[in-house]
């Protein structure tokens, strides 16, 4: 694309969009995805950085519009929201007290659209950070969030409440990982027991680590996640 944007383009620009999880310097990359946007990177302006204008727009885990909670793909956050609504799991593993980095899509896509029209105006090139800042929520009280809207669910649909699930702490889940051949999870199948298994390989490290940029060259600052994941999850259900 680059070489072919180069032959086509008088003043060739191009923004590169990555995650607010990782950055090309000084950053222990938890999983291959973090590793691989930053290698991508490097190697884009390592080869085309003199010959094209490159910004970089990276935004944290995106989820619904604000206001609708409206989104075309359930991934990042969704699959544990699908977990908790399908399989009523006895727990879930990470750190209660841990930050996790949601901003809603249309913030998300009114800050990119700032940052093209201001490359516009002045073609200078640009780094933005679009991450929710000192708007991030705790693990347990994202956890919490999601219990109320299925229970909301539940009552309309006529079944009973459910208790709040209890969040492990990683080591504890290892444990228990490890005596799995003379355990059986109470309310919990295997298949259900590898579907988590796979979950906690998306999700389990932002559950545990809550490493993220800081939000820079943002125009606005990110709405709350408080009031913006109820819509959010309404929608998905």
């Amino acid at each position: 694309f680059c070489r072919f944007l180069l032959r086509q383009a008088d003043r060739p620009a191009l923004i590169y969009v990555s995650t607010a999880y990782t950055q090309v310097e000084d950053w222990e990359y938890r999983n291959g995805y973090e590793e691989s946007k930053a290698m991508a990177e490097r190697s884009l302006r390592a080869n085309f950085g003199e010959r094209i204008s490159i910004s970089t727009f990276s935004c944290s885990l995106v989820v619904g519009d604000s206001k609708t909670g409206a989104i075309s793909r359930f991934n990042g956050l969704y699959p544990l929201i699908r977990f908790m609504a399908g399989f009523s799991p006895p727990f879930l593993v990470g750190n209660k007290t841990g930050l996790l980095d949601i901003v809603p899509l249309d913030w998300v896509v009114g800050e990119l659209r700032a940052m093209i029209i201001r490359f516009a105006a002045s073609g200078v090139a640009e780094q933005v950070v679009a991450s929710a800042g000192d708007k991030r929520i705790g693990y347990e009280h994202l956890v919490r969030l999601v219990e109320n809207q299925l229970g909301e669910a539940r009552e309309t649909a006529g079944l009973g409440a459910q208790d709040p699930v209890p969040i492990l702490k990683s080591r504890q889940w290892d444990f228990l990982k490890r005596s799995l051949s003379a355990w059986s999870p109470e309310g919990i199948s295997k298949n259900e027991f590898r579907y988590f298994e796979r979950l906690l390989q998306v999700y389990g490290v932002y559950a545990s680590s809550d490493r993220v940029r800081a939000p820079l060259n943002v125009s606005r600052p990110s709405p709350d996640p408080v009031e913006f994941l109820p819509q959010v999850i309404k929608f998905w259900l």
